[in-house]
């Protein structure tokens, strides 16, 4: 009688965080049964021998709930992250490059269709001065940096898209042309500096990937290397001259108050050196972040970085962990792209591209945002599986055979 009563007594939460979390773990458990049950590379040892990083990250993620400042909002970011990766891990095992190409590009259209609805219909919601006084469209996605971001990203999906230019017939070429058009727009518009470096970056990926493809039987070893060469100087030289560029275009050499905000974050990154402050936005939802704001005025909610989030969440242990996920799949792309020399193969380099670019000035690395997490996971997950001896089936000769309207 008295457990009844105590189970009467108990208040059961029904609020949207509450629902949202247990539906991530009912999709956690039914994504890990299906998996196991189902795709023979997660008992292959080759695979987790790969993806040692990637469990070391979660693992330090999923542990940090017993040093982490905020131990609740620790346990629900935790959830969201291995739910996403678990969900990577199925779409980048159980679907084929021209599925997976086909998904990102649903989703694009519907983004995009979303944001101009908005911005048409409520101009002041969708629109409006950033920081700098500039005029920033985010439409339905939040902020300028997400918003930037994510149309970056759905801009080189229709590029891969018109790389197979000849085999498309004339009206899924208007539909392409149109929607990237759509797509480099809100990338402009955004006034996400950020995006825009990485898509014009990822667009120079796809087109040293197609020369690559068109010429890779003539190259000669010394030829990797001269690229190497110019690659790595052309970085360096865009890094020293970025300063000035900005100033000439009248923008913030601070990049938007970063840099101060980063060096001010090195005294919370040197007070938990090896294992951070626990992940997810723990930090910035505890007192700690006073002595942060106290220097920032702005009083920022985020290190405006993946990389900076991630060293301040998980410290060393957990950085070092996402730097050897991101080489795994750097070196699982180029083994795979050499092994199927197609154009729709170069979704690896222009994605981990981008996912790289613009986790420098935005934080959208698994601790905040979850999307380029997941397209993150995907690439590794699909490489990996190639290297591993399980690939699926054949990769098709041509992505837009299948896709190209009839």
């Amino acid at each position: 009688m008295a457990a009844f009563v105590h189970l009467m007594e108990t208040q059961i939460r029904l609020d949207i965080p509450s629902l949202t979390i247990l539906l991530s773990q009912v999709i956690l458990v039914v994504t890990t049964a299906l998996l196991a049950a189902r795709e023979g590379t997660l008992r292959n040892r080759k695979f987790w021998l790969m993806a040692l990083p990637l469990a070391i990250f979660l693992l330090v993620a999923a542990l940090s709930r017993f040093w982490s400042v905020m131990p609740a909002s620790t346990v629900k970011r935790v959830w969201f992250l291995a739910t996403v990766t678990l969900g990577g891990i199925w779409i980048g095992t159980q679907f084929r490059k021209r599925e997976i190409l086909l998904l990102y590009e649903l989703l694009s259209v519907l983004l995009i269709l979303g944001s101009y609805a908005l911005i048409l219909k409520y101009p002041k919601f969708a629109t409006g001065p950033d920081y700098d006084q500039f005029l920033m469209w985010t439409g339905i996605l939040m902020y300028k940096g997400y918003a930037g971001s994510i149309m970056a990203f759905a801009a080189t999906v229709f590029l891969l898209r018109l790389s197979e230019w000849r085999s498309l017939r004339w009206p899924r070429r208007v539909f392409e042309v149109i929607f990237l058009g759509l797509a480099v727009l809100m990338v402009y518009k955004s006034n996400s500096a950020t995006a825009q470096i990485a898509l014009l970056a990822s667009a120079a990926a796809l087109l040293l990937g197609l020369a690559w493809i068109r010429w890779r039987d003539a190259l000669r070893p010394w030829h990797y290397r001269a690229v190497g060469v110019a690659t790595v100087s052309a970085l360096l030289l865009g890094l020293l001259a970025l300063p000035r560029l900005l100033a000439l275009l009248g923008r913030d050499i601070t990049f938007t108050g970063r840099l101060p905000l980063w060096r001010a974050l090195q005294a919370e990154v040197a007070a938990r050196p090896l294992l951070g402050w626990g992940f997810g936005d723990a930090f910035w939802l505890s007192d700690h972040v006073q002595r942060v704001w106290q220097v920032m005025a702005w009083k920022p909610g985020t290190a405006h970085s993946g990389f900076v989030e991630i060293l301040l969440d998980t410290g060393l242990v957990g950085f070092a962990a996402v730097l050897g996920l991101l080489g795994t799949t750097a070196v699982l792309s180029a083994r795979y792209l050499r092994r199927h020399p197609s154009r729709d193969s170069l979704f690896f380099p222009m994605w981990l591209v981008l996912v790289v670019l613009v986790n420098v000035g935005e934080n959208l690395l698994a601790t905040y945002e979850l999307f380029f997490w997941l397209a993150l996971v995907v690439m590794f997950a699909h490489a990996a599986q190639d290297f591993a001896g399980a690939a699926i089936s054949p990769p098709p000769a041509s992505m837009s055979a299948d896709l190209a309207p009839s």
